[in-house]
């Protein structure tokens, strides 16, 4: 039976699900747009993002990078401490030295106020909101995270107005940027922690875009109904949750998570070129971005005033429909939807055998298709990566839109010519029950082993499943078709909103990786493709054709513009030990502009940056630079035991220059380390181990080390200005308005050797 038999109009398919995949990416796009942003006139009660970024940039005052332990971040939370006093909080700064998961510790200050419920001013039961105010060094952090700041302070003045029934805590974290350290002191040292029922920790990760609720804690069934009964535009769904889980990336709300703690992450992430550079400022930051998290984080608030979460012990499995909705469903009903499915895909082959519609050959031939459609997929994915290698130099470009393009056209090549090379219309019921075997199969594995993704293959399983039975029945069998149609316009409205922020979270040089993804997400097309075309290579003509056009005019486009710049930070480190410098750049982005390259003399050669600061990869170019009289740190022994066969080391590291950060490094495995009497796991770098103090460096800090006796310990002490010295300015001067320091920005590092 052919697909003609089945509808023997001529309206279609084809194009009627084009249609829809069109309209539906129209009202993705338009539906993921950020919100006109309330200006100051706007109800008290409500969330304005006028008034939030007024008071943000008294906040930022003159937007200079403010890293923790820096003189300019003790003038940030000065001055958010006068915008809290404003609002109506009082204001608790809680200091105190801890350390974080990479090695870094510092002496921090956490903001804590709290606004009182209108029922109890006890704190049992209190609701907290959490941002953090340090940034990193290389930009001033006006997304991150001072969205978040604006974001709890507007809130806090709209408390004011309507007070919450419980009280609500406000957190203002610092060393985020660090591993989280103002979160760890306070889970640490808050006697109230247990009394907390639910926090909402507010982030950036871009400077533009909606805010999305990316993270929960876990158990979060009850989270998320709490989630999608009150949220007016939700953005969320399990499988970017999924993914982000699998990354190595950690907020604030990782340390409450860890102590106990339940409750959601919101974040926007559009803009990411811009993310960790000089031109996270205030000109750049979407207002409409403030006021998409604002209200998301407001609204959740008070939803979960009215009726706390309970904390049960299971998951949940969740998306959003465009916006306007969330289909939720508890992970232990998977079990029950794939056994479901599996069980109408054995009747619909049963009743296709029966009916002779079926055979084994017919249906191992159609089998082939969605493999085929991959692995071309994949193959024109890789031929994009290398054919465009010149236009995608880093993960984010200033135009990635001709790309995203490219990725789209090269996906339709690879189904156009799998259903061209295994035609469709030969077999209707082998093709029905083909894609409803596979979207089964992939529904039970992702439901085993990866369960907030299985909405992507269970909806479009039961909806396969269907029309294969369809099919096997003559008087319902030109339905089939269009319930074809339906399954294309449900897969396409599963799969592009977790698809529309691909670019923004991994960038563009994987290509390979998006055409796969697309390719399992328009796969119902290919069915559909040859239905009725003659010579159904014309469309892998036309595909290959506009793929190829598309890639050219992506080669004449300059992959970096002020807004969207080049990461080439830069560093000039001395050896006191030499008494030689050189310049380093880092080469980690795979892309070093050729007038750099010239001002530095760099070598092609790329070498480990070590001794480094956070931020860095391990790739760098180094070149020759002058030397100038910069004072060396110091490690001194203050104390030194042997115990068996261990060595007990008391060291004390300072900088005599007052750099913000001092470090210590060394390549032998401690049992023990310690900063200032606080646990610390080193930071691996290379084959060596680094821990760093941050602020406080001309009175230093004491480490203690336990390592194996018996060799003398060769160590390593640096410390870190992070900025250039004036005879780097030829190097900042080449990198131009498309270069910009990224991270942990420009570096002047001094090192000396030390053995202990």
């Amino acid at each position: 039976m052919s697909f003609a038999t089945l509808v023997p109009t001529r309206l279609r398919p084809l194009w009627v699900a084009l249609l829809l995949l069109l309209a539906e990416a129209l009202l993705l796009r338009a539906r993921y747009a950020p919100p006109a942003p309330l200006d100051a006139r706007a109800p008290a009660a409500s969330f304005s993002a006028a008034r939030a970024i007024a008071m943000l940039s008294r906040v930022l005052g003159d937007q200079a990078p403010h890293p923790t332990g820096s003189p300019a971040n003790d003038r940030v939370r000065e001055r958010l401490m006068r915008e809290l006093t404003n609002v109506g909080l009082t204001v608790e700064d809680r200091s105190g030295t801890t350390c974080g998961v990479w090695g870094f510790c510092a002496n921090v200050h956490d903001l804590v106020g709290v606004v009182p419920g209108s029922e109890s001013r006890a704190q049992s039961g209190a609701l907290m909101l959490a941002a953090h105010y340090d940034s990193v060094a290389a930009g001033p952090g006006a997304a991150d995270d001072g969205a978040g700041i604006a974001t709890l302070l507007e809130i806090a003045r709209s408390l004011q107005q309507a007070p919450a029934k419980h009280a609500v805590l406000f957190l203002f974290t610092d060393g985020e940027e660090l591993g989280g350290l103002g979160a760890r002191l306070f889970v640490e040292r808050f006697s109230g922690l247990h009394g907390i029922s639910a926090v909402i920790n507010v982030e950036a990760r871009g400077t533009t875009g909606p805010g999305i609720l990316f993270e929960t804690t876990e158990p979060n069934s009850e989270l998320i109904a709490r989630y999608a009964s009150t949220a007016s535009h939700p953005l969320s769904n399990s499988a970017a949750y999924t993914v982000y889980k699998a990354l190595p990336n950690d907020t604030d709300l990782t340390i409450f998570r860890n102590h106990g703690l339940s409750g959601y992450n919101f974040a926007f992430i559009g803009g990411p070129a811009r993310y960790h550079t000089a031109i996270d400022d205030l000109a750049h930051l979407d207002a409409g971005s403030v006021q998409s998290e604002g209200s998301a984080a407001l609204a959740l608030l008070r939803a979960v005033d009215a009726n706390v979460p309970a904390v049960t012990g299971e998951n949940a499995v969740w998306f959003d429909v465009f916006g306007f909705t969330v289909v939720r469903w508890s992970q232990r009903d998977n079990l029950g939807l794939w056994a479901l499915t599996a069980i109408l895909l054995t009747t619909a082959l049963r009743l296709g055998w029966q009916a002779r519609m079926l055979s084994a050959a017919r249906l191992g031939l159609a089998l082939t298709r969605l493999p085929l459609t991959l692995v071309l997929a994949v193959i024109f994915g890789f031929l994009l990566m290398a054919g465009t290698a010149r236009a995608a130099p880093a993960n984010w470009i200033a135009s990635p839109a001709c790309l995203e393009l490219c990725c789209l056209l090269a996906t339709l090549t690879a189904l156009a010519l799998s259903a061209a090379l295994i035609p469709a219309n030969g077999d209707a019921v082998a093709n029905f029950n083909a894609d409803a075997i596979w979207w089964t199969a992939l529904s039970i594995f992702t439901s085993l082993r990866a369960p907030g993704t299985c909405y992507l293959f269970l909806l479009p399983a039961l909806c396969a499943v269907l029309a294969a039975q369809l099919a096997t029945f003559p008087r319902f069998a030109p339905f089939a078709v269009w319930l074809r149609v339906a399954l294309v316009a449900l897969t396409a409205a599963l799969w592009f909103p977790a698809l529309y922020f691909v670019y923004d979270a991994i960038g563009i040089n994987l290509p390979w990786l998006e055409t796969s993804a697309l390719a399992l997400a328009l796969s119902p097309l290919a069915a559909l493709v040859p239905a009725f075309e003659r010579r159904p290579y014309r469309i892998v003509a036309v595909c290959a054709g506009a793929t190829l056009i598309c890639a050219l005019i992506a080669q004449r486009v300059a992959p970096f513009s002020a807004n969207a710049p080049q990461r080439e930070s830069l560093a000039y480190h001395l050896d006191a030990d030499s008494g030689q410098a050189r310049f380093l750049v880092d080469a980690s982005g795979g892309f070093i502009s050729d007038a750099l390259r010239r001002a530095g003399s760099f070598a092609a050669s790329e070498i480990d940056p070590y001794p480094w600061f956070g931020g860095w990869g391990r790739k760098a170019l180094a070149g020759p630079a002058p030397v100038i009289a910069l004072p060396p740190p110091i490690a001194t022994v203050l104390e030194s035991s042997t115990s068996g066969a261990e060595r007990h080391l008391l060291l004390h590291i300072s900088s005599p220059r007052g750099a913000v950060a001092v470090s210590l490094g060394w390549k032998t495995t401690a049992t023990h380390v310690k900063l200032d009497g606080v646990q610390v796991l080193p930071w691996r770098q290379g084959d060596a181990w680094v821990v760093t103090r941050c602020g406080d460096t001309v009175a230093g800090a004491d480490v203690e080390l336990t390592v194996a006796a018996g060799a003398p310990l060769d160590a390593l002490v640096f410390d870190h200005s992070l900025e250039l010295p004036g005879v780097a300015a030829p190097l900042r001067a080449a990198r131009g308005a498309l270069g910009t320091a990224s991270q942990s920005g420009d570096d002047t590092v001094v090192s000396r050797a030390v053995r202990l």
